[in-house]
């Protein structure tokens, strides 16, 4: 599984975050901070207009300078105290050809700004490309064993967005190291954004989620981080509405996190890598739960052209309230052609 992103930085200049979503970007990437250690000009207004939009953040960057641990300190410091309670994750962009000389003290340094963000609650990963994980990275490779943002463009064209992306087995490369995400254009085009942007193949799922581990375990809902769920449908975001719900099965999933307040809330886990997010609705059996018999004997419909809750629930002898409480739905009005819901 995969999904669209791309990063963006104040270059790109005023963007249309509803036409981007639109296109087929399903998640973003953000410069976080300059090499002054300020913020990103467009940092603020692009976290909230992409949020505002449905898009999620699947982490931050900055372009790294520092040639020195207490260099690398003082931009761990300042870039945390521009994200204050925010928790995306972060992303050191390891490409500047005045870092790439500097042998082992690089990863000193790199070690030094992870260690000083994950003191404070953040996750870091590294985003490199081919040449520059193989001479400066690869040899310390015992060391860093976090995740990879991996740079490597098949062809200089330009590609839209809604192109798929180069097969990836041609061109990324082994490593111990997870890769998170490739970055395979430099060339993109998007809706919604004047002039080139990067395109991003997303493989693990990180979407902002604004509140700590500790926050999320205690989170009231019907289902409880820990359990083995199967899903008769999902979602790639915990925004999406019920018309992009993916309906296909999986099964043995466990949900690693909760986002409150989200339409979506779950998101589930195979092993190691976020898959989906799921709603109460989504979810068919779990772990935790022994089925009561109503559930063991429920009756489902596929949607098909001109069916209404109402009319549902009078072929299934069931009510509009319980239909719409069994799948979770947002507004009785609003069904769709091909979604699977409970009747009865």
């Amino acid at each position: 599984m995969s999904i669209k992103g791309i990063d963006i930085s104040s270059y790109q200049g005023d963007i249309d975050f509803n036409q981007v979503r639109d296109a087929g970007v399903e998640c973003i990437y953000l410069r976080c901070m300059v090499k002054s250690l300020t913020a990103d000009t467009k940092f603020e207004e692009y976290w909230q207009a992409a949020t505002e939009a449905g898009l999620s953040i699947q982490g931050v960057y900055h372009y790294v300078y520092f040639t020195d641990v207490d260099a690398a300190l003082k931009a761990a410091q300042a870039m945390a105290d521009i994200l204050g309670d925010r928790r995306p994750f972060i992303w050191l962009d390891l490409e500047d050809s005045s870092i790439q000389h500097q042998a082992r003290g690089l990863m000193d340094n790199v070690y030094a700004f992870i260690g000083y963000m994950e003191g404070k609650g953040f996750k870091v990963g590294i985003y490199c490309n081919k040449s520059f994980y193989e001479t400066c990275i690869k040899p310390y490779a015992d060391d860093y064993d976090g995740p990879i943002w991996f740079a490597r463009y098949p062809s200089s064209n330009a590609m839209s967005i809604s192109d798929d992306a180069p097969d990836k087995d041609k061109w990324l490369i082994d490593m111990p190291n997870e890769i998170y995400a490739w970055q395979y254009s430099s060339k993109g085009t998007v809706p919604g954004i004047s002039g080139n942007v990067d395109l991003d193949e997303v493989y693990v799922a990180l979407e902002t989620a604004n509140v700590d581990d500790q926050e999320e375990e205690q989170i009231t809902t019907l289902h409880q981080i820990g359990e083995l769920v199967n899903l008769s449908s999902y979602y790639k975001s915990s925004t999406d509405t019920i018309d992009k719900a993916i309906i296909k099965d999986m099964y043995g999933v466990e949900i690693k996190r909760i986002k409150a307040g989200a339409p979506n809330p779950y998101c589930v886990y195979s092993g190691d890598t976020a898959m989906a997010w799921c709603n109460d609705g989504d979810i068919r059996s779990s772990s935790a739960d022994q089925p009561s018999a109503a559930e063991v004997n429920a009756t489902y419909h596929k949607v098909v052209s001109g069916d209404t809750v109402s009319k549902l629930a009078k072929t299934y002898g069931s009510t509009v309230a319980d239909i719409v409480s069994w799948n979770g739905l947002a507004d009785a009005n609003k069904i769709y052609v091909g979604t699977t819901l409970r009747v009865a």
